[in-house]
């Protein structure tokens, strides 16, 4: 992959994948260099390693599930939407989840395989995603990955929903009209800390 980075020729306008990619100096890569990674680079070194008529069926059945994804992706991102491409990327999405476990037997699937069902509805509804999508949830996304975790299923989001529900419970009492004078500086220092 990294030979196909550096190799390649791309337009100034296209987002890029660090030449060092898979090096811990590379960092973690954004959204946009996964889709470029995904969309440019992975299927030209992957066709350029199994694409001859030589390889094993095994092979051929790995990058026919990759380029599922390939084109899931690519429908996504697209700057435009039809019903035609909204219908493509659905049957992409089923084909590429419908085959996770049969490429990959030891592989659970997440909760993002089933939310990705979903922009179906989302490009029927809304168009084109990038109308639609936000910066803040990928970098609520960042800041998630840089919690310590114990990798114990449900406690992480357990402790993140109790979290929310108690600054909810205190945003609200903050609110109240009978809320002493010296909670409602609480009150001000915390919208001054989340420019609410």
């Amino acid at each position: 992959i990294r030979d196909v980075i550096c190799n390649c020729s791309t337009p100034s306008w296209f987002g890029s994948v660090p030449k060092n990619f898979g090096d811990q100096a590379a960092g973690t890569i954004k959204a946009d260099e996964w889709r470029s990674l995904i969309t440019v680079y992975i299927p030209i070194a992957l066709i350029s390693l199994w694409g001859a008529s030589n390889s094993g069926s095994d092979l051929q059945s790995v990058l026919d599930h990759t380029m599922d994804l390939v084109s899931v992706v690519y429908l996504s991102c697209s700057r435009t939407m039809t019903i035609e491409w909204a219908r493509a990327y659905c049957s992409c999405i089923t084909r590429y989840v419908g085959n996770l476990t049969s490429i990959h037997p030891n592989f659970n699937l997440r909760p993002n395989h089933h939310a990705a069902f979903h922009i179906y509805d989302y490009l029927i509804l809304f168009g084109p995603v990038h109308s639609w999508w936000t910066f803040p949830f990928e970098q609520l996304i960042g800041i998630l990955q840089c919690l310590p975790s114990n990798h114990k299923a449900g406690e992480q989001e357990s402790t993140m929903l109790h979290s929310y529900l108690k600054g909810a419970k205190l945003r609200a009492w903050l609110s109240r009209l009978d809320c002493p004078p010296a909670i409602q500086e609480c009150k001000i220092i915390l919208n001054r800390a989340y420019h609410t």
